[in-house]
């Protein structure tokens, strides 16, 4: 916890005692911030970690800032502070009585917040709500998006509970005359453009500065490193940028059962090849779900599912790196991931997933350009227009799933049209347009209407403004409602910060999330055939030192040899883990579902024939593995 802000009557009212907090503005306080900033008219807090500044138009390395650059933000609307400072912070304003807290342009830190009759209260962590009682009833608009979507998450603004919300993407607080009050911040929504030869050369510069302005001089710059293009394009421009004694990477030997053995050898091989290419040290991190300690390791990261409203498979793995770097890093050192490029470059479709059953990568990759192609600005021209069920590839792509899996409603209500279009690629694990959610048999129709208000909630307000020229900016502006906010990404980050470190994210950037979300349809994203990350591989290819005939063969995992094998079923049904896994199944917690809304029959025989050790696939398998992640967060 580094922030807790809460009403006086809510004080009084639940007994907390205040002799620890400081008093403002007719509010109780306590943080502890990165950065405090004392200027003339107001007192700033800056919570998190910060990238770096940008004044004056010009970058300035957080290292380097000096407390006269500062005084820029001493009258400017506090609604724009986020233009000056980039990373992944929150920012508490104190003026006049008021305070304002806002967050990083992409809301990469959360804030929950509770606000009823009985008072206020404010923090980046659940643990005070939890404290006072105040995590009871299970918001079902939430549970259904954790249950539908991929990452089982709360979409940005929701929590897993129903009286606790969060600070969405685009908006933030404003504490005056004693009421908290939700605020919007304008969207910033950019039109698609023409890109030649000139603007690869500006991806090049653009993302040069991302990472160099996120980097050390004076440490070591480490990389979670995994075989994809995104991570080594880090490690290649942090060599172009440092010695070999200044980069260092890690990666994870994932052993999920005795059955399938090491399951991504294919990645450490060829990451081992690219680290002997730079001439790095490459450190081998063990996530081995067969070692007898691993439940009692899983058991370990219950506070922080709680506390921070995530719950992961993939927590394990990145809490396993970030021990490693808490030994063996200095104050000085930076982390860096690649997460965050598959999403704003191709919308996710880049991991030769699209079809696995085909053994020629480069007609996957085609598969992986299609699927972008149908939320592109051509397709969707078809969609706005009537035609588009006579698409070629749609139709290809939708016959892959059973006949009853879309709803293919022609209205001439267009905002309706682009409710439809823009629900199937974010309330969707299948992500196609217009594949229908509630085909999944654990859903009642009687959920369409929690499931409307769920699509007007976060999708209305750019459904109205969606267009073919915007189609781009608006899909990567609504990531930070829903993938980028969820349990896979955290699952990097927060086990970093519990170290009192940051995970350096050089795709999220202001600068090179506008070029992408402005970039044009043939780069790489439509039918043309310009790769995948069309600009990131072309200056791979152009513009730094970069083994491209080290990028060969099968992509990571042994899905891509074996289009039947599951990650999440090797977890699930044969790791040193399911024993624990069955022990989170309590019935007790089925009565927290809306029986108008999900068949908790249908949970309640999954997780029998879980627990009497009956192998699940397909759809029971999934909304198991949900149920054990749901049963996690909220005992």
């Amino acid at each position: 916890m580094k922030i807790e802000i809460f009403s006086k009557e809510f004080a009084k009212r639940k007994n907390i005692l205040v002799e620890d907090y400081s008093e403002y503005g007719g509010l109780y306080y306590k943080v502890e911030p990165y950065k405090v900033i004392n200027l003339e008219k107001r007192k700033i807090f800056i919570v998190g970690y910060v990238d770096y500044y940008v004044m004056d138009g010009k970058k300035i390395r957080e290292d380097e800032i000096a407390d006269k650059d500062f005084e820029i933000l001493n009258g400017i609307n506090p609604e724009q502070i986020d233009d000056y400072i980039e990373g992944t912070y929150i920012i508490l304003i104190f003026e006049n009585d008021t305070v304002t807290i806002l967050l990083d342009k992409f809301a990469k830190q959360d804030v929950f917040y509770y606000n009823n009759d009985d008072g206020f209260v404010i923090s980046d962590s659940l643990d005070i709500f939890a404290n006072n009682n105040l995590l009871k009833d299970i918001d079902q608009e939430s549970l259904l998006n954790f249950f539908i979507s991929y990452g089982n998450y709360s979409p940005k603004r929701h929590t897993m509970y129903k009286d606790i919300r969060r600070i969405g993407h685009r908006e933030y607080l404003k504490i005056e005359n004693g009421k908290l009050n939700i605020k919007a911040l304008k969207k910033e929504i950019y039109e698609i453009e023409e890109y030649d030869e000139t603007k690869l050369n500006e991806y090049h510069s653009i993302l040069s500065d991302s990472i160099e302005y996120r980097s050390t001089k004076t440490g070591i710059n480490w990389i979670y490193l995994s075989s994809g293009w995104d991570s080594t394009a880090i490690l290649g421009y942090l060599r172009e940028m440092y010695e070999a004694k200044n980069v260092k990477a890690i990666i994870g030997k994932m052993v999920y059962s005795k059955r399938s053995g090491v399951i991504n050898q294919f990645e450490i091989d060829r990451a081992t090849e690219i680290a002997k290419y730079y001439g790095i040290e490459l450190f081998e991190v063990p996530f081995d779900f067969t070692d007898n300690k691993s439940a009692d390791y899983f058991e370990s990261l219950d506070n922080v599912f709680k506390s921070n409203n995530i719950v992961s498979y993939n927590t394990y793995n990145f809490s396993k790196l970030a021990d490693f770097i808490n030994k063996n890093a200095g104050k000085e050192d930076k982390v860096f991931s690649g997460e965050i490029s598959d999403g704003v470059h191709n919308f996710g479709f880049s991991q030769y997933a699209t079809i696995l059953n085909h053994p020629d990568l480069n007609f996957r990759e085609y598969a992986d350009k299609m699927s972008s192609y149908l939320f592109g600005p051509s397709f969707y021209k078809s969609v706005k227009e009537g035609y588009f069920q006579k698409d070629v590839v749609y139709n290809y792509l939708k016959s892959r799933y059973p006949e009853n899996s879309f709803t293919e409603r022609t209205t001439d209500d267009k905002i309706e049209l682009n409710l439809e279009f823009l629900s199937s690629f974010f309330f969707s694990k299948a992500r196609i347009p217009f594949y229908d959610n509630m085909s999944n048999g654990l859903i009642k129709e009687s959920a369409k209407e929690i499931f409307n208000n769920l699509k007007k909630d976060y999708l209305l307000q750019y459904a109205k403004l969606l267009n073919e020229n915007n189609i781009y900016s608006i899909l990567i502006n609504l990531y930070n409602s829903f993938h980028w906010q969820g349990s896979t990404i955290k699952a990097i980050s927060k086990p970093l910060e519990n170290y009192g470190k940051d995970i350096k994210l050089p795709f999220w950037d202001r600068y090179l999330q506008e070029y992408l979300q402005k970039m044009p349809e043939n780069f790489g994203r439509g039918l043309d055939f310009n790769n995948t990350k069309y600009p990131l591989k072309w200056v791979l290819k152009n513009k730094i030192n970069y083994p491209i005939h080290l990028q060969k063969g099968p992509h990571s995992y042994l899905y891509d040899v074996n289009p039947g094998f599951s990650h999440l079923s090797e977890t699930i049904n044969a790791s040193n883990v399911k024993e624990n896994f069955k022990s989170k199944l309590n019935d007790k917690n089925l009565e927290k579902f809306s029986n108008d809304l999900f068949d908790t029959e249908y949970l309640s025989k999954i997780s029998n024939k879980y627990k009497e050790s009956v192998e699940l696939a397909g759809p029971e398998l999934n909304d198991l593995s949900s149920l054990v992640l749901f049963n996690t967060l909220i005992d």
